[in-house]
């Protein structure tokens, strides 16, 4: 789709005059072609809740294709900046499936992830650990992953939108 949000919405804002950093950036993607935003591009103007309706849909696009795809701030800001979203929060929202089946998806990683921040590829015993002490040392760094985004967000998403 190579048109702008001003054209889909019919709706010129006109030039940011004396406004932040953020709404001289959200002025300049309203005028953006949407087939040429970045991630970050997507996770700005969702996190301000704007252009909802046409930018929705192609976050949970990329998001289905890499939950955890990030713009400029941390891995899964995306995801965080979606499930943060007015829109998303409203469990009858087309969205709501698709973003649970995407939650789950991220959840089912961490064992990964505190596995792969622990060890990298080594083996835990390469550390001289045993399999129950890795084990535990997982289950500690899964804790904490659990209260950091995106993991927490996909968690309480999840807790308030049925599983």
């Amino acid at each position: 789709m190579s048109k702008t949000l001003e054209e889909l919405e019919g709706d010129d804002w006109g030039e940011a005059e004396d406004g932040s950093p953020l709404v001289q950036t959200c002025h300049a993607l309203r005028r953006k072609p949407l087939d040429q935003f970045s991630t970050e591009d997507l996770r700005v103007m969702i996190g301000q809740d704007i252009g909802l309706y046409h930018l929705l849909p192609r976050a949970i696009d990329v998001l289905r294709e890499n939950p955890l795809a990030s713009g400029d701030l941390y891995e899964g800001d995306l995801l965080v900046s979606v499930l943060q979203c007015r829109d998303a929060q409203d469990s009858r929202a087309d969205n709501a499936a698709e973003l649970r089946t995407i939650c789950t998806r991220v959840l089912e990683t961490m064992d990964g992830q505190a596995a792969e921040f622990l060890f990298g590829g080594n083996a835990p015993k390469d550390f001289g650990l045993t399999d129950s002490s890795a084990a535990e040392l997982v289950r500690e760094k899964i804790t904490i992953l659990s209260s950091e985004p995106p993991f927490r967000d996909c968690i309480l998403f999840l807790k308030t939108h049925g599983h």
